[in-house]
């Protein structure tokens, strides 16, 4: 398998120590916090442990996390982003306006509109 499932805690907190070492003003992750949601396979309640683990780890950084969902954050077999929205504190379909010195980002969340 080309999935890293296994080294996934270990890879996160590598990232984490990397981008915190570098002090930046903010921290945006644009989506697929996980590795196994969506059509992999990985158990709901694991999906859920996952995904709060991962906020967690992301929270802990000097830096303000400001995060998207994307396609592999809903639960198996599902497009249902509640999990990952709850967990952010995120309205489905609403992203967020960070402002970092003189740039502006506008994080656009296209998860969970419906198909029209």
């Amino acid at each position: 398998s080309v999935q890293q499932l296994d080294a996934s805690h270990l890879l996160a907190e590598a990232m984490a120590e990397c981008i915190d070492a570098e002090r930046p003003a903010a921290a945006l992750h644009l989506g697929d916090q996980t590795s196994g949601g969506d059509f992999f396979g990985m158990p709901h309640a694991e999906f859920t442990a996952e995904v709060a683990w991962l906020r967690d780890t992301l929270r802990s950084l000097r830096a303000p996390v400001h995060a998207l969902p994307g396609n592999h954050d809903c639960p198996e077999h599902s497009a249902d982003w509640s999990v990952i929205s709850k967990a952010w504190g995120n309205a489905p379909g609403l992203g967020e306006t960070v402002d970092v010195d003189t740039t502006r980002f506008v994080l656009i969340n296209a998860q969970g509109f419906d198909a029209d």
